[in-house]
């Protein structure tokens, strides 16, 4: 992975999740409900799901929404913003 990684020049991280023997599915997808590998999910600052979009979700909206969650847009209902 690490190769890959370096020729693609890819300028963020990639995470190898891991597997138990109990179950065929990693341990995060596990923690975190995921049902399919590309999935988009926020997490407020205690701990909490606030958006889990299976597929993919366009720039903006993953914007608005994090910085929504960061308070940078405090007057924005979160619930307002589509999520396609």
């Amino acid at each position: 992975m690490a190769v890959f990684m370096d020729e693609q020049r890819l300028p963020f991280t990639i995470e190898i999740d891991t597997y138990t023997d109990k179950n065929d599915m990693p341990l995060t997808m596990q923690e975190y409900r995921l049902q399919v590998t590309s999935t988009t999910v926020l997490i407020d600052q205690r701990g909490r799901i606030r958006l889990q979009k299976f597929g993919t979700i366009d720039d903006l909206t993953l914007g608005v929404r994090a910085g929504i969650l960061i308070g940078k847009y405090q007057s924005v209902n979160p619930n307002e913003i589509s999520n396609t």
